[in-house]
């Protein structure tokens, strides 16, 4: 700090690191077929809707002592889960059971649950610390959302940005200065 270096804080909100295998079961998306869906071919992703997202919100509280500019948020994961939590939570928005249901009205209500978890996330940050940067390194340009969907994901975010490590999935030679740029 005294040389003007801030800190934002990493927080990953996509997968279930090893720290939380005791969770996986309980805490992870669940496919069709009900197995766990794995991200990067090794941890599952966390169900936003299941009890991950009052642990994870806990975790917000438990940097209130911390000088901090901001939060990082790595995620969240855009995947249809069919977990128990999500069954009861999608019944009682709609009305009926996801066995009922179309992928495309399924997928809809992730997208809700994505917002509504992004916009509860805010809400938590800001009233642990108003000043708190918060970001989502997200692909809300990639086709997911219509204009005014992504105008309210936006409106979770302070900074607008994207993670310079994705200029390296490809070779980077072979991709445009402003890769990162577009993204963002």
């Amino acid at each position: 700090k005294a040389n003007g270096i801030r800190t934002i804080v990493y927080m990953n909100c996509h997968i279930l690191g090893p720290s939380l295998k005791e969770h996986f079961g309980d805490w992870c998306i669940r496919q069709k077929d009900n197995s766990q869906k794995l991200l990067y071919s090794t941890y599952p992703a966390c169900c936003l809707n299941s009890g991950w997202r009052d642990y994870f919100f806990s975790c917000i509280e438990s940097l209130a002592e911390f000088d901090l500019e901001g939060l990082f948020f790595d995620g969240p994961a855009y995947n249809d889960c069919r977990c128990p939590d999500c069954q009861k939570k999608y019944l009682a928005e709609t009305g009926k059971t996801m066995a009922e249901s179309t992928d495309e009205e399924i997928h809809a209500f992730t997208l809700r649950s994505v917002l509504a978890f992004k916009q509860e996330l805010r809400k938590k940050v800001k009233s642990v610390n108003p000043a708190w940067n918060m970001y989502f390194n997200e692909g809300l340009f990639s086709g997911l959302h219509t204009s005014a969907e992504m105008s309210a994901h936006l409106e979770t975010d302070d900074l607008v940005g994207i993670e310079g490590g994705f200029f390296f999935y490809c070779e980077p030679r072979k991709l445009p200065y402003w890769r990162c740029s577009v993204f963002a």
